[in-house]
This record gives C-alpha cells, sequence and structure tokens, in this order.
C-alpha cells in the first residue's frame, strides 16, 4: 500500500544532530507500507531531503544565486567537468 501525504510541523528539537531552529517545514512525502497477510513487516518513506533543510535554513537552494556560487566554491572539480562538457557539446 502507498500513501502520499504531507509533513508539516516546527523544528522545536534536535533533528539529525541540529539544534531547533524554530523554523517551519511543510513537504510532500509517500511512505510505501509492505505487508505479508494482515502482518505489517515494511514502512518505508521517501521525501527530499533538500526541501526540509532549505526551510530550516541550513541549504540553499540550487538554482538560486546564493547556492549555484555555493555549489560551485563546495564542489569546483564537478562544476569544472560539468562546464567544459556543455562547451564541448558532450
Amino acid at each position: 500500500m502507498v500513501v502520499e501525504g504531507r509533513f508539516t510541523g516546527t523544528h522545536l528539537g534536535t533533528w539529525r544532530g541540529l539544534p531547533p531552529t524554530r523554523h517551519k517545514v511543510d513537504f510532500p512525502l509517500i511512505i510505501v507500507f509492505q505487508f505479508e497477510g494482515d502482518d505489517l513487516v515494511c514502512e518505508r518513506t521517501y521525501f527530499d531531503l533538500g526541501t526540509p533543510l532549505r526551510q530550516l535554513g541550513v541549504a540553499r537552494d540550487p538554482n538560486s544565486r546564493g547556492g549555484k556560487i555555493a555549489t560551485a566554491f563546495n564542489h569546483p572539480i564537478t562544476v569544472g567537468r560539468a562546464l567544459i562538457r556543455s562547451r564541448l557539446g558532450g
């Protein structure tokens, strides 16, 4: 069974080692439940981790000017190779 929903809340406690920011988060997610007969044997939750991290103020939108600059500084070799490939058409 698959359930589609939204996670909403306010970051008031430590999450993934991040102290409370008091920022609100709101993002879509999908939960997959696996059953064997009537017994629930597995539950998996899927969501884009970048979305809540951006909403909490600890990550940047990679398409924003600041995000592009941060990517270039944090990953100069990868960005350089991508620019070369785009200029060479391959």
